[in-house]
């Protein structure tokens, strides 16, 4: 759809939440891939080649490249 909004979800217990906390609302292009090397810590890919990084469970995000 036209007014479809990327994002990144985790599950909170009984419900999903939209992540925020630094990266772009809605994202630029569609995650292609979630990555968690170690706990506490993820890595999203986006589409457009734009990799971001959490190290607090996805509570704040920076992007890495």
């Amino acid at each position: 759809a036209a007014d479809a909004r990327a994002g990144v979800f985790r599950h909170a217990g009984t419900r999903w939440e939209r992540l925020a906390g630094g990266l772009p609302q809605p994202l630029a292009s569609m995650p292609r891939g979630l990555r968690a090397p170690r706990p506490g810590h993820v890595e999203a890919q986006l589409a457009d080649g734009a990799i971001w990084m959490s190290s607090d469970a996805g509570e704040t995000w920076e992007r890495a490249a």
